[in-house]
């Protein structure tokens, strides 16, 4: 019998879960077996497509045609454009494995990788809140079966998905960075948040980014004597990420969504005012 006082056991049921969440993605993507050509996964698929080609060819893809699928009703869709121009483009370091990885498994790969990394972050904040097992059991059941998770990947929503399982760890950054008593050393905490921003920028995207920036700037709002720290933070993280926002800025502004019809959602931004709910 497993006594739920036994660190041991303990280790074995918390194993338990993160095996069952594993599966639970496999089966999610039919174990590979699926097809990737509805709704936005249509153009995910383009891009993860294009990475693959580029580490096959091992050709860098700075001119590209991205073609239409049917949310934007438009034949040649996005046209001939330069790749790193554009803020959906995805720059994650790990697309170097796609040079091994059909585009399918790397998707499942992608996806095992992030649920990881979200299972820690619930490891991490259980042990630091001092959680028993019980509590921590269900904490985790309810977050990793999280409906949200599914009905985003199901739309093809990766990057947004991704960005959603990393918002545990966002708090644990924040914490560490600008909430604790003994930390002495401000500049490395200043620099520690920024560099998780710039890379929740190049794992997800621009919208993850500037959500996690206003939730910390709400959280912020309320500690007036953390504002400096938290815009010097801020903008070292825009610096760090020149890379993303300077393609964009002097090319890719012009023509963004020069396909896309006044008759499409986008145009009707939140509430019909503005461009584009971001949200």
């Amino acid at each position: 019998m497993i006594s739920l006082t036994n660190p041991k056991s303990d280790v074995l049921i918390v194993l338990s879960l993160y095996i069952i969440g594993a599966i639970n993605w496999l089966f999610f993507f039919n174990f590979g077996d699926v097809s990737f050509f509805y709704e936005d996964w249509y153009f995910y698929f383009q891009i993860y497509s294009t990475w693959k080609q580029a580490f096959t060819d091992i050709k860098i893809p700075f001119f590209i045609t991205i073609f239409s699928n049917e949310i934007f009703g438009q034949d040649t869709g996005f046209g001939s454009t330069l790749f790193f121009a554009k803020p959906w483009s995805i720059f994650q370091p790990q697309l170097i494995f796609l040079y091994f990885l059909s585009v399918n498994n790397f998707i499942i790969f992608n996806y095992l990788l992030f649920y990881t990394i979200f299972f820690y972050s619930l490891i991490l904040w259980s042990n630091y809140l001092k959680i028993s097992l019980i509590p921590k059991s269900f904490l985790i059941i309810i977050l990793i079966f999280n409906g949200k998770f599914f009905s985003q990947t199901g739309l093809g929503g990766p990057q947004m998905t991704f960005g959603y399982m990393l918002i545990p760890l966002m708090f644990w950054f924040l914490k560490n960075s600008f909430f604790e008593i003994n930390n002495k050393n401000k500049l490395k905490n200043i620099i520690y948040f920024s560099l998780f921003l710039a890379s929740v920028l190049a794992q997800t995207d621009v919208h993850i980014f500037y959500q996690m920036i206003l939730v910390c700037s709400l959280i912020i709002f309320f500690y007036p004597k953390k504002y400096i720290n938290f815009f010097i933070s801020i903008l070292i993280a825009v610096i760090i990420s020149a890379w993303f926002w300077s393609p964009i800025y002097f090319f890719g502004f012009d023509n963004i969504y020069n396909n896309i019809s006044e008759d499409h959602w986008r145009y009707y931004g939140t509430f019909g005012y503005g461009f584009q709910n971001g949200f």
